[in-house]
């Protein structure tokens, strides 16, 4: 299953998520800790409306994004 995120882009894709879905509900990305590029991966730490932490990747070969709460 492909997690869905929708995202920030102005010059390219996925400059900066701003929600994303987590087991069945949608949340806000407050703000965002960090982010990093792999040669396969867009990668963003953030913090969500639920006050929680989570690292989305965005796989760019697949053309798909992960959630993982940390």
């Amino acid at each position: 299953m492909t997690d869905r995120v929708i995202c920030h882009s102005e010059a390219a894709y996925a400059e900066r998520p701003e929600s994303f879905e987590w087991q069945d509900s949608w949340l806000k990305v407050n703000e965002v800790l960090q982010r990093w590029r792999t040669p396969q991966e867009l990668r963003f730490r953030v913090v969500a409306s639920d006050q929680q932490i989570y690292e989305l990747f965005y796989d760019l070969l697949e053309d798909r994004w992960q959630v993982v709460q940390l």
